[in-house]
């Protein structure tokens, strides 16, 4: 929740790309915590930094979605964005039920995340300077 509330004030600071960035870089340390975390205190921590990624990424992939779509288009890349959330939360119930050890996808996971967070920040860097180009 706090991480929602403190949303615009971050992308105001490190622009969408960038937030998005920060927001798997949480996702990343949760999942690496939840890999190697030696007590359940750092579990706690990698539930936090699990609720950051969450309230800094849905909120403003919402906001995104609404802002780049074409009215007549909106409804429909709402519900689309819906669908993705969703199935991406159905599909996580099943992960328990793979073979192998748990900490392998705890793993996957983290590695997953950064390099989304990497991603983003390579796409925000892109941005930062095709605004830079734009503007001279």
């Amino acid at each position: 929740m706090w991480a929602a509330a403190l949303m615009p004030r971050v992308t105001a600071g490190l622009g969408e790309h960038g937030t998005l960035a920060l927001a798997f870089s949480a996702f990343a340390v949760a999942h690496g915590l939840f890999t190697w975390a030696p007590s359940s205190p750092w579990c706690l921590v990698g539930g936090g930094c699990l609720g950051a990624g969450f309230g800094w990424s849905v909120p403003l992939l919402n906001h995104m979605t609404v802002e780049q779509s074409a009215p007549a288009l909106r409804g429909r890349h709402l519900a689309f964005l819906s669908m993705a959330l969703f199935l991406g939360q159905f599909l996580s119930a099943f992960l328990d039920l793979l073979p192998g050890h748990g900490d392998s996808l705890y793993l996957a996971a983290a590695l997953l995340a950064v390099a989304l967070a990497s991603g983003m920040a390579l796409a925000h860097r892109r941005g930062a300077a095709t605004t830079l180009l734009n503007e001279n």
